[in-house]
């Protein structure tokens, strides 16, 4: 005869097992579980804007305006938590074959905000080679994401672009006279326009500088 104790144990261990069995099933059917993800990037407007980065030399920093329209609400499913998506700037350089740089991230909760459609899409993050420059540089943009489920592992994956653009010519700020070439500033995105932060001072760079701007415009000729 087992004791009260000895049929709590049995019990306790069957329920374990009988739990890690289900929870190990769940994590092998879900990568097979069918999705179909879609979005599409169309990239609106690019700007190189350079100037001398904490005194270490010039610089190329990139702003892109993208067109996002992605449907990812496929991915979820009942073992899906959330979703890590970003967009991801790929391009090959002379000295790196592969470059990838993510402009902006975020963290879908649920499947009602799967569906991600925004019209006018500024990177978050600065967009600079390590190269410094994008001379002679085509990028192509793509929709990355993480399935970060409740059980197993990460599932992740991305679209595939074909379209490959090529960077502007270069703003040059120092040249074009918007700031003095000894300025401590730090350059950023805000709805739409180029922001300058000057001594802690905020200038954007607004119609009533296009034409310094367009004086310092290189065309990469002679750099």
């Amino acid at each position: 005869m087992y004791n009260l104790l000895q049929r709590a144990n049995a019990i306790f261990a069957f329920s374990m097992t009988v739990t890690f069995g289900v929870l190990g099933a769940i994590a092998i059917v879900t990568p097979f579980l069918p999705s179909f993800p879609s979005a599409q990037i169309n990239v609106k407007d690019i700007q190189v804007i350079s100037y001398d980065y904490m005194s270490q030399g010039e610089s190329e920093f990139a702003f892109v305006k993208l067109q996002l329209d992605a449907d990812l609400t496929s991915l979820f499913n009942w073992n899906t938590k959330q979703l890590f998506v970003s967009v991801v700037a790929e391009y090959e350089t002379k000295s790196h074959d592969i470059n990838q740089v993510v402009l902006w991230d975020s963290i879908i909760q649920s499947k009602e905000e799967a569906h991600i459609k925004v019209s006018d899409l500024h990177n978050e993050y600065n967009f600079v080679d390590i190269t410094t420059s994008f001379r002679q540089v085509n990028a192509s943009y793509s929709l990355h994401w993480d399935v970060m489920p409740y059980v197993g592992m990460l599932i992740n994956g991305h679209t595939t672009s074909n379209q490959f653009i090529k960077f502007p010519p270069r703003v040059s700020l120092a040249r074009a006279g918007v700031i003095k070439k000894s300025s401590r500033f730090t350059v950023d995105s805000f709805e739409g326009q180029i922001v300058l932060s000057l001594d802690g001072d905020d200038d954007r760079i607004d119609d009533g500088v296009d034409d310094r701007i367009d004086d310092g415009v290189d065309d990469r000729v002679d750099v």
